[in-house]
């Protein structure tokens, strides 16, 4: 009896050991020496990814299992602390980058011997992710006006002139309200950007100072200028991501320009037009003119004043005012009114740009009554 036990005993331990032998034989035999390869499916811009587009990455390599480290913060391949995302059992990723810049994301393949050890290899490539709009989705201006009309209050929403240039319209019966908050910071900058992990800066163009911004806030810390030593002028701003990388804008404010004065003289008299915006738009106005019975309208000589001649907007230089496209010059140019109306077209550029497009044109209605 105690023999058969005895040999129960060794039995088993030869099963097992027979057993362990065949399931380390097993695992050798399914082994794969891990290959690491992956391809990754082009974005829509060519080479590129927009953010939040999502990123399709296979696996093109041999292994057990695969993990794929984006390179994006938290993600990072060999950084303590950084994890990985396990793929699909058919090697397969789908990931999207909440942030503009450049990774590199690891493709690591292991497997696993029989007798334990894991044995890992890792290939990698570059991911560029880039925002069409560089960042900064929506950008307006608000708390400095109310339109009087509608007893709302005016938002000025920007509009992109090229990649980094934004313009904001101001009116210019809302200016010289506009011009006393921005000297004292209190201009409410309302934005959306494209990651929620991005922040927006306000650059000082006195002291080159940063100012993070807070989108809404009524707070005066959080207030911008929009003129430099009380004139109009082009403001800096930054887009930085929570990786570092930066994108500049250029954002202003630029006025709606408007006659704040349109005058004709006739027998030594002048007789002064009266101007009201068309309340449908802000850049057209009527400009309505009663002149004396039987003046000759053919030849009459309009002097005009682009709002009101203010030096914290204008020197001069940097508006045309124009007629079916022809310059027109105050008090000099002569105009056949014969018509009883022409239209006036202004165009006027922030102060110190070069750029005619950094601004604003409106028209004006020119109607003899």
């Amino acid at each position: 009896m105690k023999f058969m036990k005895s040999l129960n005993i060794l039995f088993s331990i030869l099963l097992c050991m027979c057993l362990f032998s065949c399931n380390d034989n097993f695992i050798n035999e399914i082994y794969k020496e891990p290959n690491a390869h992956f391809s990754v499916k082009e974005g829509l811009n060519a080479g590129q990814y927009e953010v939040f587009e999502s990123v399709l990455f296979s696996n093109t390599g041999n292994g057990q299992s695969y993990v794929i480290f984006p390179g994006d913060a938290g993600h990072k391949y060999g950084t303590s602390g950084n994890m990985g995302f396990t793929t699909a059992s058919n090697g397969s990723f789908a990931y999207s980058y909440q942030e503009v810049g450049d990774y590199t994301a690891v493709w690591v393949a292991s497997s696993v011997k029989g007798d334990g050890t894991i044995s890992t290899k890792a290939d990698s490539v570059k991911i560029k992710v880039v925002s069409s709009n560089g960042g900064l989705e929506q950008f307006y201006l608000s708390n400095f006006y109310t339109l009087t009309d509608f007893g709302v209050t005016y938002k000025a929403y920007s509009k992109a002139i090229s990649k980094d240039t934004l313009v904001c319209p101001i009116l210019y019966s809302g200016w010289k309200n506009f011009k006393t908050l921005s000297d004292r910071n209190r201009i409410v900058c309302n934005f959306r950007l494209s990651s929620t992990l991005a922040k927006l800066y306000w650059v000082d163009a006195v002291s080159g100072a940063e100012k993070e911004l807070k989108t809404g806030s009524t707070a005066s810390a959080d207030g911008v200028s929009f003129t430099t030593n009380s004139k109009s002028s082009i403001q800096k701003y930054t887009v930085r991501t929570a990786s570092g990388l930066s994108t500049n804008y250029y954002i202003a404010a630029a006025v709606i320009p408007n006659f704040t004065r349109f005058t004709v003289n006739v027998g030594g008299i002048d007789y002064n037009a009266v101007i009201i915006r068309d309340v449908s738009y802000y850049n057209r106005f009527n400009v309505q003119l009663t002149l004396p019975s039987g003046t000759d309208m053919s030849a009459l000589k309009p002097i005009f004043e682009v709002v009101g001649n203010d030096p914290n907007l204008t020197d001069g230089s940097n508006y045309d005012v124009t007629v079916n496209g022809q310059k027109q010059t105050s008090g000099v140019v002569t105009q056949n009114f014969s018509s009883k109306q022409l239209v006036y077209e202004i165009n006027m550029w922030v102060l110190g740009s070069q750029n005619k497009n950094v601004g604003q044109k409106s028209i004006m209605t020119v109607t003899i009554l």
